[in-house]
C-alpha cells in the first residue's frame, strides 16, 4: 500500500484536515516517499494552511474522540495541538479535562458532522 492512499482517501471524502496530518505522519515514518511529500505540499499550497489550523484540526478530531468518550485518544490529539498553538487556554482546558477523566468544557454528547468511525 503506498504511503499517501489513506491521505488521498481522506481527501476525496473531504476530510482535509485529517488529511493533511496522516500525510504529514507519513513523512515522518517514509520520509523518501516523494509522491507523500508532493501531495502534501500541493493540499498545504490550495488550502494554505498554517500551523494554526493543524491546532484547530487536531483540537477538533480531539473533541469528536471525546464526544465518542475516547478520552485517551482526545487527550493525545490535545497534546498535539498544542505543538501548533502553545499555551492556548482552550486547548489547555481540553487537555487537562480529558486528562481527569472528563469531557472537556461546553462539549455536547454529538457532534454534528463528525468524521470519525462510528
Amino acid at each position: 500500500m503506498e504511503a499517501a492512499a489513506l491521505g488521498g482517501g481522506l481527501l476525496t471524502q473531504g476530510r482535509t484536515g485529517e488529511a493533511i496530518l496522516d500525510l504529514e505522519e507519513q513523512l515522518l515514518v517514509y520520509p523518501g516517499n516523494a509522491d507523500t511529500r508532493a501531495l502534501l505540499a500541493s493540499v498545504v499550497a490550495q488550502k494554505h494552511v498554517t500551523y494554526l489550523d493543524h491546532a484547530r484540526f487536531h483540537n477538533e478530531l480531539g473533541l469528536e474522540w471525546a464526544a465518542k468518550g475516547d478520552l485517551s485518544k482526545a487527550a493525545w490529539h490535545f497534546e498535539k495541538a498544542l505543538r501548533y498553538e502553545p499555551g492556548s487556554p482552550s486547548i489547555l482546558a481540553n487537555l487537562a479535562a480529558a486528562r481527569k477523566g472528563n469531557a472537556p468544557p461546553g462539549l455536547t454528547t454529538t457532534r454534528p458532522g463528525s468524521t470519525l468511525p462510528q
